[in-house]
């Protein structure tokens, strides 16, 4: 029968802290914050802005479309009655 006999170190880290936490913060500048939170909805907004146009345009050719259509629908509607 083998003992094995080992130590436990009580409060002892198991590894160092990362150094972000070690160091201090540095000051957060308020109106850099608020910069960057607003070039993000800027960004943002144009981003919609696009999306909305990108969707505009598709229901545009949709409705030209629809309406050539239509068009040609009558036009072979009325050669078929006419002869």
């Amino acid at each position: 029968m083998s003992t094995s006999s080992f130590e436990v170190l009580l409060n002892e880290p198991s590894r160092s802290p990362p150094e972000s936490l070690l160091s201090p913060r540095t000051p957060v500048d308020p109106a850099k914050v608020m910069m960057r939170h607003e070039k993000k909805l800027t960004q943002a907004d144009g981003r919609r802005k696009s999306q909305i146009e990108s969707v505009v345009q598709k229901q545009q050719k949709h409705l030209e479309h629809a309406e050539k259509v239509r068009a040609k629908a009558q036009e072979l509607k009325k050669n078929s009655t006419s002869s």
